[in-house]
């Protein structure tokens, strides 16, 4: 275990060295050195293939020459001696030797000494024997005929042989580098290619100063993992761009609605402080500052709504109660508000509707949406709900102008008002407060106008139970009202 340490120790080492490497270089070493270990394995076998089918070559010349005078070879003593001459192949020598290893017939040329040993024709006499002599000459000897006491010998040169092995071997060890060093060049041109765009998204990126412009990533037109890659750079950046833009029509809508109250309650202290007042005036100048007051702590609770949102983290606390029992608190309240004479707030049951939500958070949306529907509206506001596919569905509708067609498609958005002037009262964040209690509660908030006058604004969320729960299902009390922000 100890002695691995080391070892370990290098190859931690070279790993750190690697990392440093620029990526491109990391693709052509990577291809250069698939590439040495393919070719080196492909000229491996290529040269033994090569080899073995010379080797066989000759053997099979060997063969030929053999049968052509096996017949020769099976004469007896003194023919041979009588006609001592063989005829010449084409690609090689022969010889006929006696058991002593004398010469009884040979080609011409090679009938001064024995082309075989004692030893060698010892082992011919009783098997094939193939004997290489020196680097160039190749032999085969046998016994042609078991009636025969002699040996034949059939030899060829295996210069031609060799020639073509060190032509291979110079083109494999010459040739072959310097077609590795062209494919690794060109290895590493392809990954410079290839990590182009890459290299020219960073360039565009470097050059994109901040937020707010339409600047966007070249996307490569290859459909390939650059080009997705560059896709959803591109729809974060836009996303990014999206929740910035947001951020800051955030802060400029809240600064916008703080500077009103906190304006008027400076005035309001600034007049209380001059001592040209009477007790009654200051009793009035107090009640105004406490007015604007409260209109400050409401516009707070109401961004840190929005800002928690934002984040995913409104808190979501759920129980099981009955909606139209909910709904019917909501109403009673209102019932006791100054104001509402000639107005009324009704719930219309269509049978008992059981929900898992957050009771306080689902009062302060349908507060909202009953608060907005008589700011903006004449007549009763109607509340009731229904179930659908398996989702509840809660309404809101009133009698009056309803929507205007181009605010409509931003009704919840925050510090969104179809007056312009910002002069009724509202800070524009009660319809984008119930959007975001629907969402924290995994649903949506639509809005549309009705076909004979007014607005209709609903909630759609998962989760409805058909039957009554054992439990017990009083309506919510003690939720309260915070005053709401109206944006129609």
């Amino acid at each position: 275990m100890i002695a691995l340490r080391p070892l370990r120790r290098l190859v931690v080492a070279v790993g750190a060295r690697i990392d440093c490497v620029p990526i491109r270089l990391k693709l052509a070493l990577t291809f250069a050195g698939m590439m040495i270990g393919l070719f080196g394995v492909l000229s491996l076998l290529l040269y033994i293939q090569f080899a073995a089918g010379l080797d066989a070559g000759i053997r099979s010349s060997l063969d030929t020459r053999a049968a052509d005078l096996t017949a020769t070879a099976r004469e007896s003593n003194q023919q041979l001696l009588a006609h001592p001459v063989l005829p010449v192949g084409s690609d090689g020598f022969a010889q006929i030797l006696n058991p002593a290893g004398g010469i009884l017939a040979s080609t011409p040329g090679r009938g001064d000494h024995s082309l075989l040993s004692a030893v060698e024709v010892a082992r011919a006499l009783h098997a094939r024997v193939e004997v290489n002599q020196g680097e160039r000459v190749q032999l085969l000897a046998y016994r042609p005929a078991r009636t025969s006491p002699n040996v034949l010998v059939v030899g060829v040169s295996t210069a031609d042989r060799d020639s073509a092995l060190a032509s291979l071997q110079r083109l494999l060890f010459i040739g072959g580098p310097i077609a590795l060093l062209i494919a690794c060049a060109a290895g590493y041109v392809v990954a410079a290619r290839a990590l182009g765009p890459v290299e020219t998204m960073r360039r565009r990126a470097a050059r994109m100063c901040g937020f707010g412009s339409d600047e966007r990533l070249p996307v490569p037109r290859a459909r390939d993992e650059i080009h997705r890659l560059g896709e959803t750079l591109n729809e974060m950046l836009a996303r990014l761009e999206e929740v910035v833009e947001r951020g800051r029509a955030f802060v400029a809508g809240a600064s916008h609605e703080l500077r009103t109250p906190l304006t008027i309650l400076q005035l309001e202290l600034d007049e209380a402080l001059s001592g040209e007042r009477s007790d009654e005036e200051l009793r009035e100048a107090i009640g105004s500052a406490r007015e604007e007051v409260r209109r400050l702590t409401s516009l707070a609770e109401d961004l840190l709504v929005i800002a928690q949102s934002d984040h995913q983290r409104l808190p979501i606390i759920s129980e099981r109660f009955e909606v139209h029992r909910a709904m019917r608190v909501i109403a009673e309240r209102y019932s006791h508000l100054d104001g509402l004479v000639g107005r009324t707030v009704r719930v219309e049951p269509e049978g008992e509707v059981f929900l898992n939500a957050d009771v306080a958070r689902l009062d302060q949306a349908l507060s909202n949406m009953v608060h907005n529907a008589l700011r903006f509206s004449d007549g009763p506001v109607i509340m009731h709900a229904s179930t659908h596919e398996g989702l509840v569905e809660l309404h809101v509708l009133d009698r009056g102008p309803g929507f205007s067609p181009e605010f409509l498609p931003h009704a919840f958005e925050r510090f969104s008002r179809a007056d312009p002037a910002r002069s009724r009262g509202g800070t524009g964040l009660g319809l984008a407060i119930v959007r975001a209690i629907a969402e924290a509660h995994g649903g949506r908030v639509e809005a549309e106008n009705r076909a004979g006058g007014g607005a209709h604004v609903w909630l759609t969320l998962p989760g409805v139970v058909a039957s009554a729960p054992a439990i017990s299902t009083d309506a919510p009390s003690g939720t309260a009202m915070a005053e709401t922000s109206d944006q129609r």
